[in-house]
């Protein structure tokens, strides 16, 4: 490629003043992009989504917004213009997606800027704004606020009838960064837990009762983590349903949901085997025809949810034995008092 020189930009100038303070360059999204003699058309953006390390990547993609800055009178040594329109424009997105089987408390993409020396009508040092966009928003996601002044540096050839950008500088707060932007995948996030409790004279805390949860969301492709009495147990896909069990005590954990989710629970029916279920902590519960209350349905919006399915089997006492006996009872103990009253009154004699 042809070897450029900065003559009518005080190149030499502009790229000491840059290079100060960094000795690395074109390394990801580094605060000063190039080396002062090739053109850039690209530049990087950073991406990196945080979560609490139970929720899988989101799947979606984060795109950036690019606006013209005002002129200034010095950065660095150097008059900036404002900048031209089409110079700096938003490129490619940082698109994250799930296996389903990797779990990170942050996961990491790269978008970029596109760069067009061919909109810039003499050399100079232009200024340009770089956001992320807010919008379409992906449920669960905190979209990050940050702002950076972007600079970029256009020379001209050894001939002087070529332009071309040779250096790319990001700045936030006044201080040259990375240009990356951080989102947060938690705070909005809750979970659901379900518990299992057993009760009744004639309770049976070793026995297992069948459960079916389905997570319904915005998001299609998108992935639930979940535990079982503390341990994974599956990954939740969203519109399927999965099975599970649990005896008395035990919870199942479903993280990773946003106010966009819904959760069904619905219980195996043992009326048949003398338990009566009761739910407590769900948004709406429904009764089987047989009158049992076996579903339970919500959403975390309000934060986590704690749904308790309680299983209650008691034994009537048999009192209707007790009242069959209940006359012979009465005879023995009067033919025992008169027994004990004939035996002293023979003493007596």
């Amino acid at each position: 490629m042809k070897k450029r020189t900065a003559g009518r930009v005080s190149a030499m100038a502009m790229a000491s003043a840059m290079i100060v303070s960094v000795a690395a360059v074109n390394v990801g999204a580094a605060p000063i992009i190039g080396d002062g003699e090739t053109d850039i058309t690209s530049v990087p953006v950073g991406k990196t989504v945080t979560t609490d390390g139970y929720s899988y990547a989101p799947s979606t993609t984060f795109t950036f917004h690019v606006e013209t800055g005002a002129a200034q009178d010095d950065f660095e040594g150097n008059v900036v213009y404002a900048g031209v329109a089409g110079g700096l424009t938003a490129g490619t997105g940082a698109t994250f997606s799930s296996d389903g089987v990797t779990l990170e408390e942050s996961y990491t993409g790269t978008g970029s800027l596109n760069v067009d020396s061919s909109k810039f009508a003499e050399p100079g040092v232009y200024h340009y704004v770089v956001t992320e966009n807010q919008t379409p928003a992906h449920p669960g996601v905190t979209y990050s606020q940050e702002s950076y002044d972007v600079y970029v540096y256009v020379y001209a050839d050894e001939d002087g009838t070529n332009l071309y950008a040779g250096h790319v500088v990001s700045v936030k707060d006044g201080d040259k960064a990375d240009l990356e932007f951080t989102n947060d995948y938690k705070t909005k996030l809750h979970d659901l837990t379900i518990t299992k409790t057993v009760t009744g004279n004639q309770k049976n805390y070793n026995k297992e009762f069948s459960f079916t949860v389905t997570i319904d969301g915005d998001a299609d492709g998108e992935y639930f983590y979940m535990t079982v009495d503390g341990e994974k147990y599956a990954t939740l896909t969203e519109g399927v349903s999965k099975t599970f069990t649990l005896k008395h005590g035990q919870s199942a954990k479903i993280y990773g949901l946003s106010e966009d989710d819904t959760y069904t629970v619905t219980e195996a029916d043992y009326k048949s085997s003398g338990y009566k279920t009761t739910i407590t902590g769900a948004d709406t519960t429904e009764t089987a025809g047989n009158g049992q209350v076996l579903t339970a349905k919500g959403d975390v919006a309000d934060g986590d949810d704690n749904v308790v399915f309680e299983n209650n089997k008691n034994a009537t006492s048999p009192t209707g034995i007790a009242r069959a006996y209940t006359p012979y009872a009465l005879v023995m103990a009067a033919a025992s008092a008169l027994g004990v009253l004939f035996f002293r009154k023979k003493r007596e004699e």
